[in-house]
């Protein structure tokens, strides 16, 4: 992502689509991009993959956004369970912060107001989601 303001809000729902187009939302998460800053040693990794970044949300570890710049921002989605049927599809909506459910502390929302956020996703700068499954055949 990358933003014209000092800093930004992320969120990131993940909803199941049916054949339809009914969207049920699953689970989100979100995170002010300045607090981006991770500790591999206390986050959660699976096969090698990270599955729940761990930020320290101290002011030592801010770490500044120049504007314009893209950065990459771990973002948590709270885990959950879901059985997913044949047919339908996951959705993932990233997007500028879900206010008021996300509302930053006040310094940080002053700072993130009134901005462009872009959400970058292309061959120089893939977004990913690890996303453990369980196949049905494994719960009988």
């Amino acid at each position: 992502m990358s933003t014209t303001t000092p800093d930004a809000g992320l969120s990131v729902r993940v909803d199941d689509v049916d054949e339809h187009g009914i969207a049920k939302s699953l689970t989100n998460g979100i995170q002010t991009a300045s607090l981006r800053d991770i500790d591999p040693a206390k986050s959660r990794t699976l096969d090698g993959q990270m599955i729940q970044p761990w930020h320290p949300y101290t002011q030592a570890s801010v770490l500044p956004l120049s504007r314009g710049e893209a950065v990459l921002v771990p973002v948590e989605i709270f885990a959950t369970s879901a059985m997913i049927p044949r047919g339908h599809r996951l959705r993932v909506a990233v997007g500028a912060s879900d206010l008021p459910q996300g509302i930053p502390p006040l310094p940080t929302l002053l700072q993130s107001l009134a901005g462009l956020l872009s959400i970058h996703s292309d061959t120089a700068r893939p977004s990913s989601l690890v996303l453990p499954v369980v196949p049905a055949t494994a719960l009988r």
